[in-house]
């Protein structure tokens, strides 16, 4: 009798070539996948961030045009002879700008200020200077 050749019963685990490059671009797919929401997830943060520094800079800019408005209004105030037109560099380090004062029944101050290549304008129209009557104070695109 002949011997039965024996059967090989770990015939299943073996991998087969082919398996192996299968589970690999199974692998480098997902890979890609979760490589795309990391990107797209940073992107989000990035300009998220970008939007809050640039409504810091325009709160900034706001508040330092108000503070040069502020300026003119005192300056006037005890000056009738004060015209406006100058530079005003503020405690912050901001500076701004006000412009030559519109007189004539009443007085308009026009301030700007730039705070990182964001402007606010500010127009505030006076009746009286002393005491000082302010009817409009208002923010503004365009002088």
């Amino acid at each position: 009798m002949k011997p039965t050749p024996r059967k090989n019963h770990l015939h299943h685990l073996i991998i087969h070539p082919l398996h192996g490059g299968v589970m690999m671009i199974t692998l480098l797919i997902l890979m890609a996948i979760m490589l795309g929401f990391a990107i797209v997830g940073i992107a989000t943060v990035l300009n998220d961030r970008q939007g809050y520094i640039e409504q810091a800079d325009q709160r900034s800019a706001e508040q330092a045009a108000n503070a040069c408005a502020d300026t003119a209004i005192e300056r006037l105030g005890l000056s009738s002879s004060y015209a406006g037109n100058e530079t005003v560099s503020l405690s912050n380090g901001v500076v701004c700008s006000i412009f030559p004062i519109i007189s004539g029944g009443g007085w308009t101050i026009q301030a700007e200020a730039w705070v990182n290549n964001r402007v606010a304008r500010v127009q505030v129209q006076m009746a009286n200077r002393n005491p000082v009557d302010i009817t409009s104070w208002t923010k503004v695109e365009r002088f």
